[in-house]
Order: structure tokens, then C-alpha cells, then sequence
């Protein structure tokens, strides 16, 4: 295994690289706390969902098979929150207050 080291501020983060993958683990090595695993290079795996009609409620299948973070940007591509549920580790539900069409970012 190979290790990088990342010198800041204060040298307190390290990157520690995996062999045979396309991940690298993080560690705060001034900390105590869990590493982190960042997904590098092709294995990057996201979605993009496409809202055309103007709704309350989007409903996205993105078979990721895993819970990811969700941006959501209306068609001005102004940023919007919602509430979102995880149905399954393939399928999430966005709630809004008001409808509207764009786009979600799912990574």
C-alpha cells in the first residue's frame, strides 16, 4: 500500500491510498475520528435526475444501491432544499413546498 501525506496548515491530514481500487482513505491523523473513504477516478459512481414537469413530489429510482447525498437545483439552477427519504438504498423521495421542475445531483 502507498501512502501519501498532504501537509497543511497544522500536517494534520493524511491520505492513505488502497491498492487495486480506485479509493483512498482520509484520516485526520490530529483527531480521533473514523476515516473517511473518497471514491477517485472512474469508479465514481453518480446520478443525475431530470424533473420536467413542475411537481411537489420527485420520485427517483437511481439504483446506486446505496444512500447518496442529493443536490437539488431548480431550472434557473438556483440551489433548493427539500426533504428527502430514503426508500431504499435504490430509490429516495424529495418532498418540496412549492412545485417546480430541475434537476437532482445524487453522489
Amino acid at each position: 500500500m502507498s501512502s501519501i501525506s498532504v501537509v497543511g496548515d497544522n500536517g494534520e491530514i493524511q491520505i492513505v491510498g488502497s491498492t487495486g481500487t480506485s479509493q483512498v482513505r482520509v484520516f485526520n491523523t490530529a483527531e480521533a475520528v473514523a476515516p473517511a473513504v473518497v471514491n477517485i477516478g472512474s469508479a465514481f459512481v453518480y446520478y443525475i435526475f431530470n424533473q420536467t414537469s413542475a411537481s411537489t413530489t420527485w420520485n427517483v429510482t437511481h439504483n446506486l444501491a446505496r444512500r447518496p447525498s442529493v443536490t437539488v437545483v431548480d431550472s434557473a439552477g438556483t440551489v433548493v432544499v427539500g426533504e428527502v427519504t430514503y426508500n431504499s438504498d435504490n430509490a429516495l423521495t424529495i418532498q418540496f413546498s412549492a412545485g417546480f421542475s430541475g434537476q437532482a445531483y445524487l453522489n
